[in-house]
């Protein structure tokens, strides 16, 4: 039997963080001086990184089965097997430059 959606908590699932994550701007004041401040604001909301994956494998056309809600569960299935790769894919270092002499 596959595994849907339903058949986790949402507690369980990592949704990978904001899809189109952005900065936002805190500026303070210490004593007449002013500082700005950016942070990530990935609390702010908007797609998740799974839902973005999860729309690109629907475009994708692969994810084929009998009904929306087959479809959809399988789409989930596949954004999170694409948020356990970027686990378990370890990014390799950039290779040096080289210079010609």
């Amino acid at each position: 039997m596959t595994e849907t959606t339903d058949d986790r908590s949402m507690a369980e699932i990592k949704d990978g963080g904001p899809a189109f994550p952005r900065l936002s701007e805190l500026t303070t004041h210490d004593a007449g001086a002013s500082h700005t401040i950016w942070f990530s604001a990935e609390s702010i909301g908007g797609m998740s990184l799974r839902d973005w994956f999860a729309g690109k494998a629907l475009a994708s056309g692969q994810a084929d089965g009998d009904g929306p809600d087959a479809v959809a569960d399988l789409c989930y299935l596949l954004a999170d097997a694409m948020l356990k790769a970027r686990e378990r894919v370890t990014p390799q270092p950039a290779p040096e430059p080289t210079h010609a002499d």
